[in-house]
């Protein structure tokens, strides 16, 4: 008789069971029957076995799944000869069983639907032929004698059967086509046969895994055990490192060696350290003093200035193993405070210079310090105590809110006399302003400026660029301009340029020449020089705002006197002023950041700070940006045994820019050397690199240096 694609299934599922599920360990359906009675395996029909003394199908029969006495929970069905929640994708439950509604004979489109004799199930319906993507395949034979689609023949050999209709998507005995039958243990998927792992392990790729147990899949596909752990109940037990080791983090580290674990996970010892018998030992080059863990520098280092553990005050630095104030490079340590020796009376051009009585002190000189009708304050301020109200009649005696100063008086506004104020003042509301230059009262009482705009001369005005001057009304360059150099009207003499705002002969330079290992070119220790700032210390890609302390010509463009410019922890400066907060840049380059000087640019964590000088005196002062301790990055974290020490030197006078690398230990990577030019393109910028190339691309050695000078 005709006999479901479902059938055939199960009983390929089952003898693939019986040889590896568990249940049955023996070769063949004929062993099943034998263990229930002594007769002969042919008295039921296969796919069925004899099971207490009736013909079951061992493949569909929820009180003998899979073999003889083995019963499904309640909610279960059979389905395959395993035990299920639901039936497999394509099948339905008919009452305790599975069955493919697209071709079972017996349940024809829905459960209990039995199509007549002589007719198919294709597609669901009862029908003469196959529907399309379905085939008409003759029945298999199973083993010796006996076939799916009929009675066993005279001679063992199965009788003439009618084909039937079969989905060769899902068929495990017609995979594809008519007779491509899947190996035990695969099912067809797809019309391709794939491994079907038995109850209680789990496929993992293309293999099966108990994950229970398995070294490789423990608990989880791809769960691998370590070392000499061991999968137990779906979790690794034991150590997986060897004797003297410990597990910290996904890797072994002994802790009496390891300077990333020393004596514990996770202690790392410093760059200059290694880890010895669980401790973490200092390991100091020349001129460093092993400080507890750490290497220090005692003339530079604020911890451990002059020895080891004596720390500078909040605000010192360390200059020469002794503790001293530290201030902006516009100002001078006196008498344990900053001043500025241009405006300080009591410091007028250095330390104790003090002005005389009526003095007051401009551009580091004693003068004349107030007009005639005013009064010297304390401060250094001038106030005319006949009509300021914030020192009427005597210094900082105020007038209070509404009044107004008239002959050295408080007085109400409305009794106040507007020929009080003094020309070109004017009295307006309680206070005596002048309108040629005050930003709220412009050319009269109320006119107020926007914010965008000064008053000059009694007008509104848009305030000149930083670094240009109003020269009768116009805005013109003041570091260029040969006929207003530095000041309104100061002209350069006849074949001279202004450069940076001084006078200087030849043409105005616009680029930059590289001469590599430049004899005249020397390190300048700007962390111990005299009031030498600290920034970015222990930083990984921080950056820094700094100012600019004089004119600086830098190929086509001309930085002001306090030009803000971007330091950064990864080795280079941005003359532009703009925070990047960026990890890695590439130069030369048209994206940001721009007018980049890249001494050493590239991933990198700095050990120490930065430190930033200004050293010489004026028109000769040099400004040094030195990175006293680098290590270099890559995407795991600072590279172990790395550092180096490099920096930038810009020179006031000579309006050159100087590279130099006195420290440089390590296996040190390649990053960007040069200077880049305003276009950011590679013909517009200057390589460093030692080697003659265009590229910016190289590394460094120990000693190396490299002066930029600039050139028409």
């Amino acid at each position: 008789m005709l006999r479901p694609i479902r059938t055939l299934a199960a009983v390929a599922a089952l003898l693939a069971a019986s040889c590896t599920d568990g249940v049955r360990r023996t070769n063949d359906l004929d062993a099943t029957v034998a263990e229930d009675t002594p007769g002969n395996a042919t008295e039921c029909t296969l796919p069925e076995v004899l099971c207490s003394r009736r013909c079951v199908n061992p493949a569909t029969d929820r009180g003998h799944c899979g073999g003889c006495g083995i019963a499904c929970a309640a909610g279960q069905v059979c389905a395959g000869g395993r035990c299920d929640t639901a039936c497999p994708e394509g099948q339905a439950r008919c009452g305790d069983r599975c069955a493919v509604l697209a071709t079972d004979r017996l349940h024809c489109g829905m459960c209990g639907a039995v199509c007549p004799a002589g007719r198919v199930c294709s597609m669901g319906r009862c029908a003469l032929a196959c529907a399309p993507m379905y085939l008409a395949c003759d029945a298999p034979v199973l083993d010796a004698g006996v076939s799916d689609a009929g009675d066993v023949g005279e001679g063992g050999i199965a009788s003439p059967t009618e084909p039937y209709c079969t989905d060769p998507r899902i068929d495990e005995f017609n995979c594809g086509g008519c007779g491509a039958r899947c190996p035990p243990g695969n099912l067809c998927v797809g019309g391709a046969c794939a491994l079907s792992c038995v109850r209680g392990q789990t496929m993992c790729g293309a293999t099966c895994a108990d994950l229970q147990t398995s070294q490789q899949h423990c608990g989880a596909c791809g769960t691998v055990c370590a070392g000499a752990q061991r999968c137990m109940a779906g979790r690794c037990e034991g150590s997986p490192c060897p004797t003297g080791q410990m597990l910290c983090g996904a890797a072994c580290a002994n802790l009496r060696s390891n300077a990333e674990h020393c004596g514990l996970c996770g202690r790392r010892c410093g760059d200059q350290s290694t880890c010895e018998a669980g401790a973490c030992v200092p390991n100091c080059r020349r001129a460093y003093t092993a400080c507890g863990e750490v290497c220090a520098d005692t003339t530079v280092d604020i911890r451990h200035c002059g020895m080891c553990g004596r720390a500078c005050p909040t605000g010192q630095s360390c200059v020469g193993g002794a503790c001293a104030l530290v201030c902006p490079f516009d100002r001078v340590p006196c008498d344990g405070a900053c001043v500025d020796p241009t405006t300080d009376p009591r410091h007028c051009g250095g330390c104790s210079v003090v002005c005389g009585a009526g003095a007051i002190c401009t551009g580091g000189a004693c003068g004349q310090s107030c007009a005639p009708e005013q009064t010297r304050c304390p401060g250094g301020t001038c106030a005319n105590l006949r009509v300021d109200t914030r020192s009427c009649g005597a210094c900082g005696l105020a007038c209070a809110p509404e009044h107004a100063c008239v002959a050295g008086l408080c007085v109400p506004v409305a009794g106040a006399d507007a020929a009080a104020c003094p020309a070109p003042s004017v009295l307006c509301g309680a206070a005596c302003v002048n309108p040629t230059r005050d930003n709220l009262h412009c050319g009269g009482c109320g006119r107020a400026c926007d914010a965008s705009r000064l008053c000059m001369g009694g007008m509104c005005v848009a305030p000149c660029p930083l670094g240009q001057l109003r020269c009768a009304g116009v805005c013109l360059n003041g570091l260029s301009d040969p006929s207003n150099c530095g000041a309104c009207g100061r002209a350069c003499p006849s074949g001279q340029s202004c450069v940076a705002g001084r006078c200087a002969m030849g043409l105005l330079p616009t680029r930059f020449t590289a001469t590599p290992s430049a004899a005249d070119v020397t390190f300048v220790d700007a962390c111990a020089a005299p009031g030498a700032q600290r920034y970015l210390a222990m930083s990984n890609d921080g950056e820094q705002t700094l100012r600019m302390p004089f004119a600086f010509r830098y190929w086509t463009v001309d930085l002001a006197e306090q030009a803000p410019i971007t330091l950064s922890a990864n080795g280079w400066l941005g003359l532009n002023g703009m925070p990047f907060g960026g990890a890695s840049i590439s130069t030369p380059s048209t994206s940001a950041p721009a007018l980049v000087v890249a001494v050493h640019a590239g991933d990198l964590e700095t050990t120490a700070p930065v430190c930033v000088a200004l050293v010489g005196t004026a028109p000769r002062r040099q400004w040094v940006i030195e990175w006293s301790g680098v290590a270099e990055r890559l995407s795991t974290g600072p590279v172990a045994g790395t550092n180096l020490v490099f920096e930038v030197i810009f020179t006031e006078d000579t309006g050159t820019i100087d590279f130099v690398y006195p420290t440089v230990t390590g296996t040190v990577s390649s990053r960007y050397h040069g200077l880049e030019g305003p276009t950011g393109l590679s013909t517009g910028s200057v390589s460093g690199c030692a080697a003659s190339t265009s590229s910016h691309f190289c590394s460094v050695t120990a000693g190396y240096r490299v002066r930029f000078a600039p050139a028409s």
